[in-house]
């Protein structure tokens, strides 16, 4: 078996951000259920696909069938 073939079969977590904001940490203590935090995104701008902190693309959140998937619309 190649390297190639071993690097294949390696498991990477993969998660799907929203947007992202910068709060300072009283604002952090602060929160509570319910709290309103804007982001810096739209939903009409997509979703973001990440790899640790790499963006592997953009997409779109929807549920199927009771599922929630997310469809790559842009590679990057």
């Amino acid at each position: 078996m190649n390297n190639e073939n071993k690097i294949d079969n390696v498991s990477v977590e993969v998660s799907v951000r929203v947007g992202r904001v910068t709060l300072k940490v009283g604002q952090i203590k602060d929160l509570t259920e319910g709290s309103i935090i804007e982001l810096d995104s739209t939903l009409e701008e997509g979703f973001e696909l990440l790899a640790g902190d790499q963006l592997l693309g953009k997409g779109k959140v929807e549920e199927v069938d009771g599922k929630v998937i997310f469809t790559l619309t842009e590679t990057v």
